[in-house]
Parts: structure tokens; sequence; C-alpha cells
């Protein structure tokens, strides 16, 4: 990436970024363009140490795709994918108290929110050290192309089977 982004420009990667843009709306900074600056500027190290967080961060880190981690087993019934009219309270990770935006693109199961697309991932069903068993939310915007999804779901499901060659993988866009 600092090879690639030698002679980086926040507005030429970014700018027209259909995520940048969605975030824009919310007053909210993209997180994966937080994420880039700090290991391309910062030299925030990969977590080499979680190889399940690894893969939804290299796909962010190499598509600029914004995308999550879920623990399955965690999870209480089916996933539901919704859009709040209002702001909806969730507890967030790390148990931080945080809600949910009007308009914003969300999931939830029987026992309540378990990701917003603006405010992250919920306390309960995030990764932990233990979890073998997930999904990966990949998401896309209302202006989002649909191939730059299709692109992140192969270049997810190639990192997959890299670390796990038997996984099974499923793929659905929404």
């Amino acid at each position: 990436l600092r090879e690639k982004y030698a002679d980086y420009d926040r507005k030429a990667v970014f700018g027209e970024n259909p995520y940048f843009r969605f975030f824009k709306k919310f007053k909210k900074t993209y997180p994966v363009m937080q994420q880039f600056e700090s290991v391309l500027f910062k030299g925030r190290p990969f977590p080499e140490e979680d190889p399940v967080m690894g893969v939804p961060f290299l796909l962010e880190l190499t598509t600029f795709v914004l995308s999550g981690t879920h623990d399955i087993d965690r999870m209480d019934g089916p996933l539901t994918i919704f859009t709040p009219s209002e702001k909806l309270p969730f507890l967030g990770m790390r148990a931080a108290s945080t809600h949910t935006y009007p308009k914003d693109i969300c999931g939830r199961d029987s026992s309540g929110i378990i990701f917003s697309m603006i405010a992250g991932a919920d306390d309960r069903t995030c990764i932990h050290p233990d979890s073998r068993h997930v999904f990966h939310p990949v998401f896309g915007t209302p202006d989002t192309d649909q191939a730059v999804i299709e692109n992140a779901l192969r270049r997810l499901e190639f990192f997959v089977k890299v670390l796990a060659p038997d996984a099974e993988i499923e793929s659905r866009i929404i």
C-alpha cells in the first residue's frame, strides 16, 4: 500500500467513493478511509494474530469496500436486514452505547440489533478470539455499483479459502 499510494491524495482516492459520500451524509468519517490512513501513515499493524479479523481488514484495505465480521454461534435466530426510520439504541462493540441512524443499513436477530453500517457492530455477536463460525457482511450504498460488491465477495472468498481451504462459503447480494 505504501508503494502503491506513495503520492496519496485523500480527495483523489476517496472523494468520489460512494461510501465516503454516504458516511458524509450522516456527518461521519468513512472508517475504511481512517483504517487505510492509519496503516499508510501511522504504521498500524495488520491483525496477524487473528486471521478471522484479518480477512475483512484485508478486504477493506484492498477494495475500500466496507465489511464486518459476526459470530454466527452468538446470534439468536435469523438475520433481518432493515433500514430504520429513526435512531434505535443498541450496545455496540466494547459495550459502548450507540444507535442506528434513519436510512442506515442495519441487521438484527431475535435479540436485537447486531450491526449498523454507520455505527458498527454490536458487542454480543462481534467476533471474539474463539470465533470460528462467522459471517462477513459486505456493505454497499445506494450508489455502489453491483460489480464492486461482486468483486469484493470474490476477493473475500479467496481470502477465506487461503486461510481455511475447507470452509463452506455462501454469498448473497440483497
